[in-house]
């Protein structure tokens, strides 16, 4: 019981420390531009007057939010991994 306490303990410091690296890093490469940018460029400069066919429903306000929402998806995926290891090795063991 203490090991699977360890575990999650683990698993849960991991997490918030991918979250929290997000932020360090991205106050480190603030010039960075995702392939979203690079792409709206690309296209701008083939096709001055393109027009999107389709826009999004919701945007993140600034880069925290992106972030933020990057964030979560880690660690959402984290998650599932760490339960789907969790749930095998419980298997195995009973």
């Amino acid at each position: 019981m203490k090991n699977r306490k360890i575990i999650n303990i683990t698993i849960i410091a991991v997490a918030l420390g991918l979250i929290a690296m997000q932020f360090f890093l991205a106050d480190i490469v603030s010039n960075f531009a995702g392939t979203d940018d690079q792409t709206v460029g690309i296209i701008n400069e083939l096709a001055p007057n393109y027009k999107p066919w389709a826009e999004s429903i919701w945007e993140p306000s600034g880069e925290c939010g992106e972030t933020l929402l990057f964030a979560f998806q880690t660690t959402l995926g984290l998650s599932v991994i760490a339960f789907y290891f969790i749930q095998r090795n419980s298997k195995q063991k009973a």
